[in-house]
């Protein structure tokens, strides 16, 4: 069964989590302080100077100044060391007198319950006075509660979105203009060039710590990594260390690398989806083959069978063919036997059993004609099979997924076969179609208009997005011939098959334009000149 990633963008980085314990000490900062804050408050309001003095509501000053300095003598701290509030009271006592004492103070106390002053703040918006006064004051406060309530959360929603919302191939929204200009505006793009569009991928500059760890150094010197754009550095040295199969033993690195690997294979698809019409697809599905697989550029298509190694390779003589004849032999003729143990043999014969065979048949003409003219539709029919020696006819259901063998990739890949249909007259631009169902047969019919007379030759490509060495080509041409030349049938017995067909009605409606017009063009010359040589004429006998 396909394993599909969440919904939600996964944080798989310490950076994340380390995000989030920040914001969540940060909460738990905030309520420590409004607790104390609200301590205080309750504190002041049950504040009553009298009441800490000791002495009645009309008291003088005098009867005020003596219970004073009788409870600084009792209340002061150095005589209360054993009492942990002894300062906390001795403030509160020197507030008291202040408050009874000190006009300011006594101001304070009478108009915010504290002699300090008030201890809260307060906002204001000073407004026109038309706007708070009556009705308008509450079609104010109502326009005011909408901006505050809904329209400022609305703008933090969308930019939210902007920045941090998935596509369908899991992927932040915000790396699509980056990614279509490196795909689209790049006929030139190389599969070299490919892990770069990659690692600049936004998740890695978001969830990922950018510090660069001294072993990540070596491992980019080794590789001889090279970024224009140092956020790309470390996602991009993570990325080829995989895929050439470094080892990593940094715990820190390890988890950034499961990251990486898991978002790369998720841009990789996003990346061929966009390159779907145009040539370089080709490109980014050579790196998505040895991505998934774990293979050097050298490497021999073979390395993706399971305990397969060089010199295996070299002993089986399986260098002087392909990689699709190998797997079509017989378990006799590959012989595992002789270089693997048993248990190893029966896994290599079990990962060629399931991998994918691959046949195309292709073909190119116009349906009910035997010849090709201009203005013609052809119809281009691509018939394919795949078959898998460990499955039967039961097991190929049209909308089931198929999942693809990989050696050590971390999570279960789906198969997807990209069938890409170019011609010579269109270098630029092709079309192509994606088969991502277990199916045993498929098939795609193209219309192609005929516009131009001479050969047209067009090649179908059928990759699949996970192996290596498994692709089928096959090219059809046809001889496009001019329309004057076309045969009509004689089809007397029926006068309505006689009449010519829509397409020819249309090309000798054309010929006939342009045959009136030029005919139009060459009276127009001709008395152009017969009016040149009369005006001739006239000056010579005027001299």
């Amino acid at each position: 069964m396909i394993r599909r990633p969440p919904r939600s963008t996964p944080l798989y980085s310490s950076a994340a989590s380390d995000v989030y314990k920040r914001q969540v000490h940060g909460l738990v900062y905030l309520a420590t302080r409004m607790n104390s804050y609200l301590g205080e408050v309750k504190k002041n309001k049950n504040f009553d100077p009298y009441d800490v003095l000791g002495v009645s509501t009309d008291a003088s000053e005098r009867e005020i100044k003596q219970a004073y300095r009788k409870l600084t003598v009792v209340m002061h701290p150095d005589k209360n060391q054993d009492d942990p509030a002894a300062a906390e009271k001795f403030m509160k006592l020197n507030n008291a007198y202040r408050s009874l004492t000190d006009p300011e103070a006594r101001e304070n106390f009478l108009k915010y319950g504290n002699p300090d002053g008030p201890t809260h703040f307060s906002i204001g918006i000073p407004l026109p006075s038309f706007m708070s006064k009556g009705e308008n004051g509450v079609m104010t406060l109502i326009i005011l509660f909408v901006m505050v309530l809904v329209v400022i959360p609305g703008f933090g929603y969308c930019l939210y979105l902007s920045l941090y919302r998935s596509n369908k191939y899991e992927i932040l929204s915000s790396n699509e203009k980056e990614f279509e200009a490196a795909i689209k505006s790049n006929n030139k793009l190389k599969e070299k060039d490919v892990p770069e569009i990659v690692a600049a991928a936004r998740e890695f500059t978001i969830y990922m710590k950018p510090n660069l760890e001294p072993e990540c150094e070596n491992i980019g010197k080794e590789l001889g990594v090279k970024t224009k754009d140092s956020f790309c550095y470390k996602p991009l040295v993570l990325l080829q260390a995989f895929v050439r199969k470094i080892p990593i033993h940094n715990a820190q690195m390890l988890q950034d690398q499961n990251f990486v690997v898991k978002t790369s294979a998720r841009v990789l698809s996003y990346l061929a989806d966009l390159a779907s019409k145009s040539p370089v697809i080709v490109e980014v599905l050579k790196f998505s083959q040895k991505f998934y697989q774990q293979l050097k550029v050298n490497d021999s298509p073979l390395m993706q069978l399971p305990h397969m190694t060089k010199e295996a390779i070299s002993k089986l003589d399986a260098s002087r063919t392909t990689f699709r004849d190998f797997i079509s032999r017989s378990p006799q003729d590959r012989n595992l036997t002789s270089l693997f143990n048993e248990s190893q043999a029966k896994d290599i014969e079990a990962a060629i059993a399931a991998l994918p065979k691959l046949a195309l048949e292709v073909t190119c003409g116009v349906e009910g004609s035997e010849g090709v003219y201009e203005g013609d539709i052809l119809t281009l029919k691509i018939k394919g099979t795949i078959v898998r020696s460990n499955s039967d006819e039961a097991d190929y259901v049209e909308e089931a997924p198929s999942a693809a063998h990989t050696n050590a990739f971390p999570q279960a890949k789906q198969e997807i076969l990209w069938v890409i249909v170019s011609s010579e007259m269109s270098a630029e631009k092709c079309s192509s179609f994606r088969i991502s169902r277990r199916a045993k047969n498929f098939t795609k019919s193209m219309n192609i208009f005929a516009v131009e007379t001479g050969r047209m030759t067009f090649t179908v490509h059928a990759v699949f997005d996970c192996y290596q060495g498994l692709d089928a080509t096959e090219s059809v041409s046809v001889y496009v011939r001019r329309a004057a030349k076309r045969r009509v049938k004689d089809y007397s017995e029926d006068p309505e098959l006689n009449e010519p067909s829509l397409v020819e009605n249309i090309m000798e409606s054309i010929r006939g334009k342009t045959a009136d017009e030029e005919a139009e063009l060459v009276e127009e010359e001709g008395e152009k000149k017969k009016g040149k040589k009369h005006k001739g004429k006239k000056k010579d006998k005027a001299e």
